[in-house]
């Protein structure tokens, strides 16, 4: 497969998984949030049972962002990773709308294709 190639699929497949992590997380933090509201509002009058609240919010809320990454990207590693290449693809690819230098961006492309292949 060409280089050039092998980097689309890749942030293709990338803008594809990131969708996917982005919707699901915004419905997740949506119900917890509904459930955070409701469980406040009983406890409205007690101060000790605001803050277990809050903090069991804060971990559930961190825990449900990891969970949801392992699920779409396997792990932290591999969503920063993915993140780097998509951002430098971007970058790239702009540079070489404004600029036509085919050499540069096909050298950004081999680079990333080694990142990938890692």
């Amino acid at each position: 497969m060409h280089t050039q190639e092998v980097v689309e699929n890749y942030v293709k497949n990338h803008k594809t998984k990131f969708k996917n992590f982005f919707i699901v997380q915004v419905i997740a933090e949506i119900v917890q949030i509904t459930i955070f509201i409701f469980v406040l509002l009983k406890f409205i009058d007690n101060s000790t049972a605001i803050n277990i609240c809050v903090v069991t919010f804060i971990v559930v809320l961190e825990a449900s962002i990891f969970l949801n990454i392992k699920f779409h990207f396997g792990n932290l590693k591999n969503f920063l990773k993915s993140m780097n290449i998509n951002g430098i693809y971007s970058k790239a690819s702009k540079e070489y709308q404004k600029t036509e230098n085919r050499e540069l961006f096909n050298q950004k492309l081999n680079e990333l294709e080694k990142e990938i292949n890692s």
